[in-house]
């Protein structure tokens, strides 16, 4: 029998921790982050980041780059990394 696998050690996001760990490691608060997000054209308020940061909400693939680059990283998605200059995203 296949088991879908929905959770990773009880969380929705792996990537919850890292998140929120990098966000307070550039000194950067929930609001900060949603104000970059939605400079970039992302619709995201405080309070969606703060379900992502909190395990109530998922983070889709898209929403995930779009915070890696507001916390100017870059992150490896199916084996390819994405990596933002400027602009233009590098894959």
């Amino acid at each position: 029998m296949n088991k879908r696998l929905t959770y990773c050690n009880n969380e929705k996001n792996i990537s919850v921790s890292l998140i929120q760990d990098l966000r307070k490691k550039i000194n950067l608060s929930v609001e900060d982050l949603a104000i970059k997000l939605q400079l970039e054209g992302i619709n995201m308020s405080s309070q969606v980041i703060r379900n992502i940061e909190n395990n109530k909400r998922t983070v889709t693939d898209f929403e995930l780059s779009m915070i890696a680059k507001a916390l100017n990283i870059s992150i490896i998605i199916n084996g390819k990394e994405i990596k933002y200059l400027d602009d233009a995203i590098l894959i």
